[in-house]
């Protein structure tokens, strides 16, 4: 019995050290007039690849989650229709308490611009 709970502890503690490692960030997206907007897509990536992706809702907040592992960087994607998109590269072993995105409107192009 006493083997087994030895056994059951180290395979917890190789299971906490090979966890992948965490980031969350939360924040505020604002439009150009730096008035909320709401409905923005907010979407993690790592090496390319994405992973969570949230919605800001109608005060333009949003928390978003990472697991980024051994990852250098990772980016915070943010869209939404009329606006330009807007990456944000983030170190992930950096604490963010709140971040501030600021969209730009989506340029026209085309006859007449």
């Amino acid at each position: 019995m006493r083997l087994l709970k030895y056994v059951l502890l180290l395979v917890g503690l190789a299971i906490i050290v090979s966890c992948d490692a965490y980031t969350s960030v939360r924040g505020k997206v604002i439009g150009p007039d730096c008035q909320p907007v709401e409905g923005a897509v907010i979407q993690t990536r790592v090496d390319d690849h994405p992973y969570t992706a949230r919605e800001s809702d109608a005060r333009g907040m949003f928390w978003v989650e990472c697991v980024h592992g051994k990852a250098e960087e990772f980016r915070i994607v943010v869209s939404k229709a009329g606006f330009q998109q807007k990456v944000i590269r983030l170190h992930p072993h950096f604490r963010y308490e709140e971040i501030l995105v600021q969209l730009e409107p989506e340029e026209l192009d085309g006859p007449g611009t």
